[in-house]
């Protein structure tokens, strides 16, 4: 079709460079929309001019870890229940010193626990 082979066409489409008609089930692209684009210069490292590929600021990337200091003060609260040196750190006292739920009290004792193992 106008010189680009079908899977080129499509591979254009999927790339968000050319606009898609949904008819019948089936995916098409306007004739002029295809010529236009085999034309044009080459623009694919600048999705800037097309409108194609991820935004700018995508949220794909891996968070960066921020530690929960909770976590650390019940980790340091456990290490000196374990020494002796206070009582034994409940789920019910680590929600009502952080005002939180009781789930939420668990978590930060489990992760206090894998966090004080990793050391």
């Amino acid at each position: 079709m106008l010189g680009a082979t079908a899977s080129t066409v499509r591979d254009y489409g999927a790339a968000g460079y050319l606009r898609t008609v949904q008819c019948c089930g089936r995916t098409w692209y306007p004739r002029a929309d295809v010529a236009a684009r085999r034309g044009a210069d080459d623009r694919r490292h600048h999705p800037e001019l097309t409108g194609a590929g991820c935004p700018r600021g995508s949220t794909d990337r891996v968070t960066r870890h921020h530690p929960d200091p909770p976590i650390a003060e019940t980790a340091a609260a456990l290490a000196l229940a374990a020494s002796g040196g206070r009582a034994l750190v409940t789920s019910g006292e680590t929600a009502e010193h952080y005002g939180v739920g009781e789930r939420t009290a668990q978590r930060l004792l489990r992760e206090a626990r894998e966090q004080a193992a990793e050391v």
